[in-house]
């Protein structure tokens, strides 16, 4: 049998090192594949293709792949040519110094295998079960990561239970403190800017939606295909013809959106007939950096703003966080969500809440963990929301 030369063993290795890298990545980190082609700019022709994991794991490959080649050049060159199929070693290395990264900064910072990057796709995959609103498989998926006592974590599983219409049953079996718990404020981050804007898509209050999908892109310092598709959809929901005819004009640039800007710009055209005028309320002065989120929700309830059911869900929350039993009691009259309902098909912090009314602070003092009158007989809160204390601010 004829014996192989070092050039045919360094292309098998090479072959099976491509294959292995793929497979590999592709099943570890599909999620933060994905995310290098949603964060890409139009003009990134190459990252466009990570929108499939598997091929973007598969041009990862080749840069490393082309060191082989370079490696066995050398050796050639050198006479050590016997040594060539050691090159792949040097693919190997780079292998595990350079692991994918969704904003695509390959320093050196991570590496393939560690913490960090098991973190950061553990997270691509809460925004993105958030985002097709798989409110079930999101919680099992925070449950079996380990991560339900997270800050992200904890937000994810209050938004799922919002989502669900369980919020006001469920809040006070979390570690929660104060209303700033149920969404991030104060500080922009391109974690904090997805979330917000789920946040506020589960409400229905899509000219935030728009606001946070545009600060993530300022955290890239660039638009990104990802908050344009999102800001298209959400000038669309708001009836602004013009701003999604001015950024579908923009995406039509991209490799392969094609699809994507014909389908909204027809729901542009059939929205004109119906909506030739935008009326919708303005709401510049009420982003999520404007208000307490109890006086927030409440100016979106007043105005008819959003998704109403939810939002009334979030009053009594915050009325109840902040420990204002006598206004949550009397807000039960006047909400529609919990008004006229008897006792017993109240959610069971209110009626604990009203028991504790009734009796003046003496009842349901013995109440285990995980319910209200244990959160308010025994939890301390700021006495104002931290984002609103000069001390933190400073």
């Amino acid at each position: 049998m004829k014996r192989l030369k070092p050039i045919h063993y360094t292309a098998i290795l090479a072959l099976l090192f491509v294959i292995t890298y793929t497979i590999t990545v592709g099943v570890l980190y599909p999620n933060t594949l994905r995310m290098m082609e949603a964060n890409c700019w139009i003009d990134d022709y190459v990252l466009q293709f990570f929108r499939w994991p598997f091929v973007g794991a598969f041009i990862m490959s080749l840069p490393m792949c082309a060191a082989i080649a370079v490696v066995a050049y050398i050796l050639t060159l050198c006479r050590l040519s016997r040594f060539m199929p050691l090159s792949v070693i040097v693919a190997l290395a780079l292998a595990y110094i350079y692991p994918p990264d969704a904003e695509y900064h390959w320093d050196g910072d991570t590496r393939l295998f560690d913490n960090s990057m098991k973190t950061d796709e553990q997270i691509y995959t809460y925004q993105r079960l958030a985002d097709e609103r798989q409110w079930d498989g999101l919680t099992r998926q925070i449950r079996k990561d380990g991560n339900a006592n997270t800050t992200l974590g904890i937000k994810y599983l209050l938004l799922a239970e919002s989502a669900s219409g369980t919020l006001c049953d469920n809040l006070f079996s979390y570690p929660i403190k104060e209303t700033e718990d149920l969404l991030f404020r104060g500080f922009r981050s391109t974690v904090s800017c997805t979330f917000n804007r789920q946040f506020y898509d589960n409400i229905g209050i899509w000219d935030e939606c728009y606001h946070q999908a545009q600060e993530y892109s300022m955290c890239l310092e660039d638009f990104c295909l990802q908050s344009i598709r999102q800001m298209i959809d959400y000038s669309i929901k708001e009836h602004e013809w013009q701003v999604a005819e001015k950024l579908l004009t923009v995406l039509d640039e991209a490799l392969f959106e094609g699809e994507f800007v014909s389908s909204r710009q027809a729901l542009v055209n059939e929205g004109r007939k119906k909506y030739p005028r935008n009326d919708a309320p303005l709401r510049q002065d009420n982003f999520v950096t404007g208000y307490s989120l109890q006086n927030e929700m409440a100016h979106n309830f007043q105005y008819h703003i959003g998704d109403s059911v939810k939002i009334q869900e979030y009053i009594i929350c915050c009325m109840l966080i902040r420990k204002k039993v006598g206004q949550a009691c009397k807000s039960i009259s006047f909400l529609p969500r919990y008004a006229g309902k008897a006792m017993e098909e109240l959610p069971l912090p209110l009626r604990q809440a009203i028991e504790i009314l009734q009796t003046q602070g003496q009842a349901l003092r013995d109440e285990p963990s995980g319910t209200y009158a244990y959160f308010l007989y025994n939890t301390e809160i700021p006495e104002q929301e931290s984002r609103f204390d000069p001390e933190t601010i400073n």
